[in-house]
């Protein structure tokens, strides 16, 4: 892998974003999820959030964008999920648009969420600040590049991190801004490749036991052991399949030649006796 943990090997590379059919359960599930815990509640939230401070008009306006932004999120995971084969054909053009969408959708909820602090107190930013955090990581573990992951929740750490800046005027607040940065940078990037390292060790493997059994399969006879009336007793291989059962066993010996190493001769099983 280089330093943008790309595999050296495009083999790799194509069959580790090949599924997309687990990364389109995975949308399902996640935004299923989001859509149940989210929405229900969520005008109720901006009603006594802001009501008071902003009027029915803000109250409405949020809590539509945000029934259309994870309502739309749902179905788009839902078609995909239905039709990921058509997807297989093109896996990687597929994952850099949906790495997209979702960077797109965090730069969104960023502007979104820090409007919210303008609208409000300050008494409200941490319990927003938890919930806010914790439904952004389901979203920004569904991109699937490192780097992309990273510029996701940079979007967030730079808007709530220099808003609360400029509101408190505090140097604390940058330092712990730095070290967030660096954790992100660090967390992500170890994290992707740990998981690729995975893959790669089971795919040596696999490779590694598909090669063992063509040795096998090129080096190994194939053994077929028959009764005259038990019909067919042992097979081993189905490589050199010649036996059809809808022929007597003369007729089915009559088709195999039989070589004789040490002569170099021919014998014909069809001057066997079976009588």
């Amino acid at each position: 892998m280089d330093l943008l943990l790309k595999f050296k090997s495009p083999k790799h590379e194509a069959r580790y974003n090949e599924n997309l059919g687990l990364y389109t359960s995975r949308m399902v599930v996640t935004h299923s999820i989001l859509c149940i815990s989210v929405l229900p509640l969520y005008p109720l939230v901006q009603y006594f959030s802001f009501n008071s401070s902003a009027g029915y008009g803000v109250v409405i306006r949020r809590a539509a964008l945000t029934w259309i932004i994870n309502l739309s999120l749902l179905f788009l995971s839902i078609v995909l999920r239905r039709h990921y084969r058509r997807l297989d054909k093109r896996p990687e053009i597929s994952r850099w648009c949906l790495d997209f969408l979702y960077c797109l959708v965090e730069g969104f909820e960023a502007y979104f969420w820090a409007e919210g602090i303008n609208l409000t107190t300050s008494s409200y930013q941490e319990i927003w600040g938890w919930w806010h955090a914790l439904t952004a990581t389901i979203k920004i573990n569904m991109i699937s590049r490192w780097y992309l992951k990273f510029l996701a929740y940079l979007a967030l750490i730079m808007t709530f991190g220099m808003k609360t800046f400029l509101l408190n005027s505090n140097y604390g607040i940058l330092v712990v801004f730095f070290q967030a940065v660096i954790f992100l940078v660090l967390y992500t990037y170890f994290q992707e490749r740990a998981e690729k390292k995975r893959f790669l060790e089971k795919e040596t493997l696999f490779e590694e036991t598909e090669a063992l059994r063509e040795i096998m399969e090129q080096t190994t006879e194939a053994i077929m052991i028959c009764g005259i009336n038990e019909g067919i007793l042992y097979k081993n291989s189905n490589k050199f399949e010649w036996w059809n059962d809808d022929l007597s066993y003369e007729a089915n010996l009559d088709r195999v030649q039989i070589e004789n190493k040490t002569n170099s001769e021919s014998v014909n099983p069809h001057h066997f006796n079976f009588s």
